[in-house]
């Protein structure tokens, strides 16, 4: 008989009376207390436990605070538990049983503290929701979606439910909130993987769903039959602009902070002068009647078919909700392409912690950050367009696709850089930085540019590599460091190459060739590129050749914000340069040609097209160097407009954060050439692949992006990281939260000297010596110490008033270890002594028994155990048990 057969009787029945309840003495059930509870009862303290072991969780302690006490946050239980979370993750649950049922429940989103009946009228305790059923399938459409869309109670109004009865209308002035968090977990055939996670939980945890008469007529018990998910949210979508919080031993690091710059393709550029293209291009509007769709005229023009924002440009700085800022201990900055969202995540946000980079991370990195944000004010707009973002669902393609616009921001403020800039500790290769006494961080040369570092993360028995943006190519940085790297428990690997089919010596080469061509023809050349980094070398390379090709005349200008303090500032860094590049300091010879090419004015800078002698200066042809590489703002925009007409004269793309044609979309039509030679030296696939198995690390973490072919060559099946060994990839993306397998199996303890001079070790066998150590566990700043216990032993005699109870401490240091191999012959004479005759031994494969025909009691011993079999006689069994541990030996 099922329970719906069961529910039938009973309805048949047609009972009009309250049924009598067993449980209360055949008497009906009590009705609800008529006074209201306190406010204090309805928002109860929420008690915090924290386990270290197995053990502390089976105390009595922990279940007696969790029945006390109506909400109780256990921290600690699955590491100590070693429960795999991934078996609950909605891709899990959606591979087991992508069609099963859930609630989904919707209710007006409202202030921690405040709640309004349905009508809206009468504050009131009670929080109505209107539920309605979904699927996993459905509801895993939602998260993957999530990132897509920049309103979230836009997408959860999307989930696909059917509506259940007595649902009303969506308010119009409140916004509703839909969540899908239950997932009935009954059938144990369907979740086997997941009940066993379960069964890890302590006794009193336990989730039994087959036990629980409820679960058959279809009553959701969390924690019983019941589990809820929770949505886990890395923090930047780029692999080469990454930002990680890595969380180990009490401490969260943030792994770099790249700013994602991709957003600000979608928006007009900011010309120097006002422009009568741009002010030409027709306004775009949706072809509907909408009303409402017209309070975003005037934000959007079209341009050749696309559709860009007539605004400032705005960035997406890392996410910021999913981690509170404040509670991170230390940022590690890699590279100076790498922190560029730094004053996002330190201004305003209460971040205490500290910032560690080397000297040229933090000075080349204050240039870029100087340069963004002077290209940006210098060239302001009237109006801010913002409706655009609210009607993703009406503008076409590619503004449609954006992620999130409205986490998009424009860009910082000189005076939040300084401040950001402020908290950076400068460091040096190989300069180990204790963080709170749980880890030691050390920066490596990763090869990459000027003062570019991969970071080692270390405790005392574990080590943590984080590799980005590296590079084995041979150029003006110091050479990578492999060997410190090597033999990590965890690699996190970054920052590979953006252009993975195109060979930097190649791009370089036909730079050189297409500046040549374009000389010879008459025309000038623009390269828009960064204040720092290939730029050096372009110098040095692009000058080698013109010499060699004739054009000894023709000039190059390098204009930027921060133009003269670069080239000055690179000539300095004798240390973080290659071996090649150092020698020169000491000949004396500039490291970099460019201080040559300076002083004999073949190459000028200047701070703007309007500085003061540049218009003097100016003559073509030329070779023009400047920014943006974007092409949204900076002296770049000024030229693409100057010779944008002309077929003779030709841009070149050498920097690969931005694709060549969407830099140049808001330009067409343009009769200039345009060249792409994108120049990265970050590792490609096959150094990685190769770098990995010449660090041999237990782990491997990637981008999920990594383990497939780029979107530009599908086919290319070798463009991915291979898996080490038989061990699979852990992989990540963006706004993920992922378990690492990282376990903590040792920790540094120190003793005291005194303490250490009373221990008495046992030689147990040759070479290895025991001994028993009682004293106080002192932990303070990550450090453990035992400190002897003496002080506190007089102490707390001198409190007992002649009590002849003994104190632990007391107890603790009487205590005695056994160790060591029982001998059966041994054991065999201590038995004829204590009384125990006509014992047999007798021997097998794998143990020796000893049997005591009289008692009827047979003794096993194995080699790591003995076992006594006597028929449930304790008394014989005490006696066994103390005459064999008088067989061991003692300290």
């Amino acid at each position: 008989m099922d329970a719906s057969r069961i529910l039938k009787i009973y309805k048949d029945k047609g009972l009009n009376e309250v049924p009598k309840c067993s449980l209360v003495s055949n008497c009906s059930p009590p009705y609800p207390y008529n006074e209201l509870l306190t406010k204090e009862q309805l928002s109860p303290p929420i008690q915090r436990y924290y386990i270290n072991s197995k053990e502390q969780a089976v105390l009595s302690k922990l279940q007696e605070v969790c029945m006390v006490y109506p909400i109780v946050v256990i921290h600690g239980l699955t590491t100590t538990h070693e429960i795999d979370l991934n078996v609950f993750s909605t891709e899990s649950l959606l591979k087991a049983n992508p069609n099963m049922p859930i609630d989904v429940h919707k209710q007006i989103k409202y202030s921690s503290d405040e709640n309004w009946d349905t009508k809206q009228k009468t504050k009131i305790w009670k929080c109505f929701s209107h539920k309605s059923t979904s699927t996993i399938k459905n509801y895993a459409q939602y998260q993957a979606q999530i990132f897509l869309d920049d309103d979230v109670e836009n997408v959860l109004a999307n989930i696909p439910t059917s509506s259940s009865s007595g649902q009303v209308t969506k308010d119009k002035e409140k916004q509703t909130v839909q969540f899908a968090t239950n997932v009935d977990l009954s059938d144990v055939e369907i979740w086997k993987p997941q009940l066993h996670q379960l069964t890890k939980l302590p006794p009193f945890l336990n989730v039994k769903c087959t036990d629980n008469m409820l679960t058959y007529v279809g009553c959701d018990i969390l924690g019983v039959n019941t589990i809820q998910l929770y949505m886990k949210y890395c923090l930047s979508s780029e692999p080469t602009k990454p930002c990680l919080v890595l969380t180990f031993k009490g401490t969260t690091l943030m792994l770099d902070c790249g700013l994602n710059m991709q957003s600000i393709l979608h928006f007009m550029p900011l010309p120097m002068v006002p422009s009568n293209k741009f002010n030409s291009l027709p306004t775009w509007l949706p072809r509907n009647d909408n009303q409402q769709d017209w309070q975003i005229e005037g934000e959007l023009k079209e341009c050749c078919g696309r559709v860009f924002v007539d605004s400032v440009p705005e960035f997406t700085p890392p996410l910021e909700k999913i981690i509170d800022f404040s509670e991170i201990d230390a940022i590690l900055i890699s590279n100076y392409t790498c922190m560029l969202a730094l004053p996002f995540i330190t201004e305003g946000t209460g971040f205490k912690g500290i910032i560690y980079a080397t000297e040229p991370t933090l000075q080349i990195g204050r240039f870029f950050m100087e340069e963004l944000v002077e290209f940006i004010e210098r060239t302001p707009k009237a109006t801010m367009a913002k409706h655009w973002k609210d009607m993703l669902h009406t503008l076409p393609s590619p503004l449609a696709e954006v992620v999130k616009p409205k986490s998009w921001k424009h860009i910082y403020s000189m005076s939040a850089v300084n401040s950001a800039l402020s908290n950076i500790q400068m460091v040096g290769y190989d300069q180990k930085l204790d963080i709170y006494g749980a880890l030691t961080v050390t920066p490596i040369s990763s090869g990459f540019c000027l003062g570019s570092s991969n970071w080692l993360i270390s405790s005392d028995h574990e080590k943590v590599a984080f590799v980005s943006g590296s590079s084995t190519l041979t150029t003006h940085p110091k050479p990578m460091d492999q060997v410190t790297l090597k033999h990590a428990n965890l690699l996190i690997l970054t920052g590979l190459t953006q252009t993975p089919t195109a060979n930097p010596d190649t791009m370089l080469g036909e730079l050189c060739m297409t500046v040549a061509v374009t000389l010879r023809a008459g025309g000038c050349v623009l390269i828009p590129c960064y204040p720092s980094g290939v730029v050096y070398d372009l110098f040095e390379c692009l000058s080698t050749h013109l010499d060699k090709s004739g054009f000894t005349q023709v000039p190059l200008f390098f204009i930027s914000p921060v133009a003269e303090t670069s080239l000055a500032y690179s000539n300095i860094l004798a240390e973080w340069l290659s071996t090649n590049k150092q020698n020169k300091v000491y000949l004396p010879e500039e490291p970099f040609p460019h201080a040559f090419l300076v002083k004999n004015a073949r190459l000028k800078h200047y701070t703007s097209t309007y500085a003061e002698g540049f218009s003097s200066d100016y003559r073509q042809p030329c070779v023009v160097f400047c920014g943006h590489p974007s092409l949204r703002f900076g002296d770049a925009v000024h030229f693409v407009q100057l010779w944008g007409g002309n077929p003779l004269h030709t841009v070149i793309f050498t920097e690969p954060d931005f694709p060549y044609l969407e830099a140049l979309a808001p330009f067409q039509p343009l009769s200039m050439k345009a060249v792409h030679c994108p120049i990265d030296t970050s590792l490609n696939f096959t150094q990685a692949n190769k770098l990995i198995r010449d660090l041999k690390p237990e782990h491997l973490v990637i981008p999920e992006v990594y383990t497939q072919p780029p979107g530009m060559a599908p086919h290319r099946t070798d463009l991915v990281i291979e898996s080490i060994g038989e061990k699979p990839l852990i992989t990540f993306k963006r706004g993920e939260v992922i378990k690492l397998p990282l376990k903590r199996k040792k920790g540094r303890v120190f003793i005291e000297p005194e303490l250490a001079s009373n221990i008495v070790p046992s030689e147990v066998r040759p070479g290895l010596s025991l001994a028993s150590v009682t004293g106080e566990l002192d932990v303070k700043d990550n450090v453990y110490t035992i400190k002897n216990v003496e002080d506190k032993l007089t102490g707390k005699r001198k409190m007992s008033l002649g009590s002849p109870a003994p104190i632990m401490e007391e107890v603790l240091k009487e205590r005695k270890h056994e160790y060591g191999n029982l001998d059966p012959q041994e054991l065999l004479q201590k038995l004829n002594q204590e009384g125990f005759h006509g014992a047999k031994l007798q021997h097998s494969p794998t143990s020796t028994s000893i049997h005591l025909q009289d008692e009827d009691t047979l003794i096993q011993i194995g080699d790591n155990s003995t076992h006594i079999f006597c028929n449930g006689d304790q008394k014989i069994r005490k006696r066994l048990r103390s005459i064999i541990m008088q067989c061991l030996k003692r300290f």
